[in-house]
């Protein structure tokens, strides 16, 4: 017959704060190091800061109730799914749908502006609603409306 002894050493684990552990389900922000384990307060702010050993956490990990996703709270990783593009605008149904889309025009015509020269992100550079800016609303709007479909 086998006879399983645990072992003496209990490994010791290493978060970033930028790192997401989901334990039992629930996500986590690694806070800081503590004592005898680590200091986690949970990702959507409700509750409070636990401190769990690194035994508790060896047990979890043994058990497959933890897991670790590094980085997934540093910058880069906050920011990529902002810079994705506007795809996000054709989830969005009826007239908010279409106040993103216009200003969505507006803002792209503007950095085009931008762009030739023509003006530059100040208060009195702003420019007027002149036939030019509203020509190129007009052809990101239809641009808009021509992919969508």
């Amino acid at each position: 017959m086998l006879h399983f002894k645990p072992s003496n050493t209990t490994p010791v684990f290493r978060f970033d704060p930028t790192d997401e552990v989901i334990i039992q389900g629930k996500s986590y922000i690694p806070y800081r190091p503590a004592e005898n384990g680590y200091l986690f307060k949970p990702a959507d702010g409700i509750g409070f800061v636990v401190e769990h050993s690194h035994e508790t956490i060896a047990a979890w990990v043994a058990r497959g109730d933890l897991l670790h996703m590094p980085g997934k709270f540093s910058p880069e990783a906050v920011i990529s799914p902002q810079r994705a593009g506007t795809d996000g605008l054709s989830l969005v149904d009826g007239d908010a749908g279409e106040m993103l889309s216009i200003r969505r025009a507006f803002v792209l015509a503007f950095l085009d502006l931008e762009r030739d020269g023509a003006v530059q992100r100040t208060d009195d550079d702003l420019p007027p609603l002149g036939p030019s800016f509203i020509t190129r609303v007009c052809g990101f709007e239809i641009g808009a409306m021509a992919g969508s479909w």
